[in-house]
C-alpha cells in the first residue's frame, strides 16, 4: 500500500523531469553563450 502513494504522489514528477529534463539542459548549456556580432549587410540600392 505504501508504493501505491509514492507513486500517486511522484509518477507525475517523475515524468516531468524524464520529459523535459534534457531540454531544459540543453537550453540553459546554449542560452549563457552570446552570439557573436554580424556585422550588418546594405545593400547598394538603398
Amino acid at each position: 500500500m505504501k508504493s501505491d502513494v509514492f507513486w500517486s504522489l511522484f509518477a507525475m514528477p517523475i515524468g516531468l523531469v524524464i520529459c523535459f529534463g534534457p531540454a531544459l539542459v540543453a537550453w540553459a548549456l546554449c542560452n549563457n553563450k552570446e552570439e557573436p556580432a554580424k556585422p550588418v549587410k546594405t545593400s547598394p540600392k538603398h
